[in-house]
């Protein structure tokens, strides 16, 4: 991977530290250099590509030309990553100052993360307490064109650019069904009182949510059946066997309920929201969005979000190609302040007789054409995981198409 490739508007390329498997936070100032963060979940939110589809392999270079067209410069695949979190070289002496401090305000951050969500507290539902939490984490978040958003049905669907992008949904008057990776822990998925409901990405939710909104459609309105009933439907709308909730947890296998997912009927009855790409970028362009959305979503509303990320000090990077999730979550905690800025675009709908890949095109092109961001070609999370050196020893994930 060249260096050059790595870093552009003109930044050095970073070398705190050499080329590694799994990177740990840089060698900083001395209270910094014992974080030894356990970075053994490689996935940041729906990092695991466990998205239930691949990526339509022969529309790429379409979608490419087309942004090319609007004025939007390629960039190359080793340029959506970077190597480093840092180089000293870049830091100016506030930064220097603040490191220290930002690694304990770090850790403070990290266990109020942790601790709110394994607590699971019914207080979650307060937006005041929302709101503090959101404060005490130094992120702000600003939604805008939101009146754009449909009252009914839909999906949201973005781009995916730190650990931290899920607290667009915390401040939201409707609870949202977040689609992240599986490979967290089971309580994760466990949580009923978090601002958003957490469900694992993997082929028995995407078929819950495609019968949830077949019935919607069979019964000809816009809104999701009852929990009861949501819970008692397989993947194909069709009533199931049994209507008992089970405990099974989040593993991908073939059909069943909702419910014998572990899944809970109240993610169901919930817009969704997920990232298509799959995997984090560093915001300078992205990978191409999977269609597995398109199953649960093709009679109903997608709503392209365009994110952005914005940081007081932008010399010290959210993640790296290589680094694990904990080790993402302290880097997007260590910032003082953290804004995330969601523009909501107009909802779209998949024409008649138009493929699933088109379509997904179709609404990757508004959100990278509002980002100003080129699409890379082809180019998956599963080439990511190859480019960090992890990618030839990972299963393909069930369902996957």
């Amino acid at each position: 991977m060249q260096a050059s490739a790595l870093v552009r508007g003109g930044l050095h390329p970073p070398k705190l530290t050499p080329p590694r498997r799994r990177s740990r936070p840089p060698a900083g100032p001395r209270s910094c250099r014992a974080v030894q963060l356990d970075d053994s979940l490689t996935s940041s939110s729906a990092e695991s590509s466990l998205m239930e589809s691949t990526v339509d392999e022969d529309g790429g270079a379409g979608l490419a030309e087309r942004l090319v067209a609007a004025g939007i410069a390629p960039v190359r695949a080793a340029e959506l990553f970077d190597e480093h979190f840092t180089d000293v070289r870049s830091w100016t002496p506030l930064l220097a100052v603040y490191f220290p401090f930002g690694c304990t305000l770090a850790l403070l951050r990290m266990a109020l993360w942790i601790g709110g969500i394994a607590l699971d507290l019914p207080a979650w539902r307060s937006p005041s307490v929302v709101a503090g939490f959101l404060a005490l984490l130094g992120v702000t978040v600003d939604w805008r064109g939101e009146a754009r958003v449909p009252a009914g049905r839909h999906v949201l669907v973005s781009n995916h650019v730190s650990n931290g992008d899920l607290l667009m949904l915390f401040n939201r008057a409707r609870r949202y069904t977040h689609l992240i990776t599986p490979l967290l822990p089971a309580p994760v998925f466990a949580t009923r009182n978090l601002p958003a409901i957490l469900a694992p990405a993997n082929k028995g939710t995407y078929e819950a949510l495609a019968g949830a909104a077949a019935a919607a459609a069979a019964a000809g309105g816009n809104d999701a059946p009852s929990a009861h009933d949501a819970a008692a439907r397989g993947a194909d709308g069709a009533p199931s066997s049994s209507g008992r909730a089970g405990s099974g947890g989040g593993g991908g296998g073939g059909g069943g309920t909702a419910a014998g997912r572990g899944l809970h009927p109240e993610a169901l009855e919930a817009p969704v929201h997920l990232f298509p790409e799959g995997g984090m970028t560093n915001g300078r362009g992205m990978m191409a969005f999977s269609r597995g959305f398109t199953r649960f979503a093709a009679d109903g509303e997608v709503v392209p979000i365009a994110l952005r990320l914005k940081v007081r000090f932008p010399q010290v990077r959210a993640h790296t190609l290589t680094s694990g999730f904990l080790t993402n979550l302290f880097f997007f905690s260590w910032q003082p302040w953290t804004r995330l800025e969601a523009t909501v675009l107009q909802p779209m709908r998949m024409e008649p007789g138009e493929g699933r890949g088109a379509f997904v095109q179709r609404v990757q092109f508004e959100i990278a054409r509002e980002l100003g961001s080129y699409v890379v070609p082809g180019f998956s999370v599963h080439h990511k995981r190859a480019m960090a050196g992890g990618g030839g020893a990972r299963r393909r994930p069930a369902g996957a198409e």
